[in-house]
């Protein structure tokens, strides 16, 4: 799949209260947030910073379930396939170039009833996530 370049930027931390930090970008080019736009849900994703790459997921659209329709791009990083995750998110200053990859859609995006309904999607996402890697990610994966 394409590689997305942006920006990272600072979010509403509420990923962080939900036990998830995520990284937020924001893409400059008109034409791939259009083709990112026609492509909202949750994603498996590499990350790429400073030659660094690592696992994540993407969500990618509105969050419906806190009521807010603006179009986000969050990235979790995986802290059970990334050495050192909770540093490399540390690392990562605002404004800077970041590269992700969209590599497999797991899902579309959802409104979820609660906040612990929420929490427990993105557990079986991150599972998901971490049981494909294991199992069928190889560096060439298109």
């Amino acid at each position: 799949m394409t590689i997305f370049t942006g920006e990272t930027q600072t979010g509403d931390r509420r990923g962080r209260t939900l036990g998830f930090p995520t990284i937020n970008i924001r893409v400059s080019s008109l034409t791939k947030q259009l083709e990112l736009q026609k492509n909202s849900g949750v994603f498996i994703v590499t990350l790429t910073y400073q030659n660094q790459t690592v696992f994540g997921l993407l969500h990618l659209g509105p969050r419906p379930t806190f009521q807010n329709t603006e179009f986000r791009i969050e990235i979790y990083v995986l802290e059970t396939l990334t050495k050192s995750a909770t540093d490399f998110l540390k690392n990562i200053p605002e404004k800077s170039k970041i590269q992700f990859r969209l590599i497999k859609k797991i899902r579309e995006v959802q409104k979820f009833r609660s906040q612990s309904d929420l929490i427990s999607q993105i557990k079986k996402d991150v599972k998901m996530a971490e049981v494909w890697y294991q199992t069928e990610y190889t560096p060439n994966t298109p």
